[in-house]
């Protein structure tokens, strides 16, 4: 019972930490909900999901595994998941480098699906290592280089 009400104590300081982060204008900081799951951003207010997908996926697989979340859940659009990335922040490991996100995130990759698409067969990806973009297959998925995930958001 200690060990838990220290846990809520901790969470209860990082939330409040965040919160006044957030009213400073660093918009690059997310805020626990209370869902370890969900992230929130500040300014935007957007929800992110905390983890990407286990593994690589396709963009329509991508799609289907943000709807498949309910309650909304879209996957970003590229200048959404470009508002996530910072060269000021540490950031969190990703393979080859470090993701300049948010340390909240927990990710496996660092190429990521927009919900924008390119043409009738490529939609964008969002490298989170240097924050850029690119065109890809839409059937891009396990074992092709990019290793792209989907990450995604809604609005609250």
């Amino acid at each position: 019972a200690q060990r838990e009400r220290q846990e809520a104590e901790a969470r209860a300081r990082a939330e409040a930490a965040s919160k006044a982060a957030c009213e400073r204008g660093e918009a690059k900081v997310l805020t626990a909900t209370g869902d370890p799951s969900v992230l929130r951003q500040c300014g935007n207010g957007l929800l992110w999901t905390s983890a990407d997908t286990v593994q690589s996926v396709g963009w329509s697989e991508a799609q289907a595994h943000c709807r498949g979340l309910g309650g909304g859940w879209t996957l970003p659009t590229v200048a959404q998941l470009q508002s996530l990335y910072s060269e000021d922040l540490p950031g969190v490991p990703c393979p080859e480098a470090r993701c300049r996100v948010s340390n909240q995130f927990r990710l496996r990759s660092h190429w990521f699906w927009s919900s924008e698409s390119n043409g009738s067969s490529e939609a964008w990806l969002v490298h989170l290592n240097a924050g850029g973009r690119k065109s890809a297959h839409l059937s891009v998925r396990v074992g092709d280089s990019t290793n792209s995930r989907a990450l995604c958001v809604r609005r609250p």
